[in-house]
């Protein structure tokens, strides 16, 4: 079908209007970008990978990395299901085709993964519901539990009150610009 539509807005089936109208830069694949830069295979592997970090911080806005639980689920050799790989092999199909796309920014975030969502979600939440069945009745004891989670709260609050204090007194941050806010 997809040919046919550019057929007939481009009159050629496999140049899409989008390259049509501003050139063939703007393909798919490895060439100049409209930029003047070179879109290379790296190129296009730290796009993917820059993407799946941005996806990895912003998917659940979890303390812990999102795909983390996904992760394990995958090398513990967990997904079995015939879903769970046609789930996996649909999300990467993803990344997959936008390595070949030369254009990369954070705008929006990992805007161009948001497609996979679709199959990130239920695999997320497979992976936690297989972790919880097959961890079952596995705990750690009930003080050395409750010793480490002192810790976290007292790391929390001094990084905390550190990133307001260097926010609040203009100090410069790590990049040597100096933070606006706290304004009197």
């Amino acid at each position: 079908v997809y040919p046919l539509y550019n057929l007939l807005t481009t009159g050629n089936p496999w140049v899409p209007g989008y390259v049509k109208l501003w050139g063939p830069g703007h393909g798919l694949g490895f060439h100049e970008t409209p930029w003047g830069d070179l879109h290379t295979p790296l190129a296009g592997l730290r796009n993917e990978l820059v993407d799946l970090s941005l996806l990895n911080v912003f998917l659940f806005e979890w303390p812990v990395p999102s795909l983390l639980p996904l992760g394990l689920f995958l090398l513990a050799g967990w997904a079995v299901q015939p879903w769970d790989r046609r789930l996996v092999a649909g999300f990467l199909a993803l990344p997959a085709v936008y390595f070949l796309y030369w254009h990369r920014d954070a705008f929006l975030g990992p805007r161009f993964l948001y497609a996979g969502l679709a199959f990130l979600i239920p695999l997320t939440a497979r992976a936690l519901c297989e972790g919880a069945l097959r961890l079952r009745g596995r705990s750690l004891r009930a003080g050395a539990a409750v010793r480490q989670r002192r810790w976290p709260h007292s790391q929390a609050s001094c990084l905390s009150c550190a990133s307001g204090i260097r926010s609040c007194m203009r100090l410069p941050n790590a990049s040597g610009s100096t933070p606006r806010g706290c304004e009197a």
